[in-house]
């Protein structure tokens, strides 16, 4: 915290954000701010210890510009779903989320306010989407700022070709979920999930259309 002055924490395992915390040093000595709430150092610590959890502790993830402007609050997060197959690793599907009104910290659950879309094999986003008052409302820009995002993911060729490449390294491992974030150098791996859910991509089209992969999920 001395030496970043700013981190992110979150629980080991769990989903849509759960036990996450962007955490910044506070005003007052042996303070800190989490989740804009100021409290002490040893509260802050002993919350932790309590939950009986894992966490995992890094340093904050500075978003490419492009995303920086559609929504600054909340990094971008997205998932590349590779596979194992008898002829390697093949990505199965994508899909991005961004932050939005009402989620301050994280970008959780498709299904809790998170502005989301699918991106293609050629890292495009023709769309996004959010669910509104029991509805799916669907936009080209940001429907909170105003900012398009649809278009090409930034570095998209670089961030196929390691996950692809880290897959193969993992092979023993079926299915892995990357979610990365685009920065304006290359890309970060926020986390990678060993079971991850389907049914997030299941909203723009039936994956197990596919023969190879209809097998797989069978």
């Amino acid at each position: 915290m001395e030496k970043l002055g700013k981190v992110v924490v979150k629980r080991l395992g769990g989903s849509g954000g759960e036990g996450f915390s962007r955490v910044e040093l506070g005003e007052g000595a042996g303070s800190l701010v989490v989740n804009g709430v100021e409290m002490a150092v040893d509260d802050y610590y002993s919350t932790l210890v309590s939950s009986g959890s894992e966490f995992v502790m890094t340093e904050e993830v500075k978003q490419c510009r492009k995303y920086q402007q559609a929504w600054p609050d909340v990094c971008h997060c997205i998932r590349i779903q590779t596979v194992s197959t008898p002829s390697g690793a093949r990505i199965l599907f994508n899909f991005v989320r961004f932050g939005g009104a009402g989620q301050d910290w994280c970008t959780g659950h498709t299904l809790g306010g998170s502005v989301f879309g699918e991106v293609d094999s050629q890292g495009s986003i023709e769309a996004v989407y959010r669910f509104e008052d029991g509805t799916v409302r669907r936009y080209s820009e940001h429907p909170d700022t105003g900012v398009r995002i649809t278009g090409r993911v930034p570095n998209w060729d670089l961030i196929c070709e390691k996950c692809l490449e880290m897959h193969e390294y993992l092979s023993d491992l079926d299915y892995l979920g990357w979610d990365v974030a685009a920065t304006d150098e290359g890309f970060v791996i926020l986390e990678v999930n060993s079971l991850s859910a389907i049914s997030p991509v299941q909203f723009f089209h039936p994956i197990r259309r596919d023969g190879e992969l209809n097998k797989f999920f069978s």
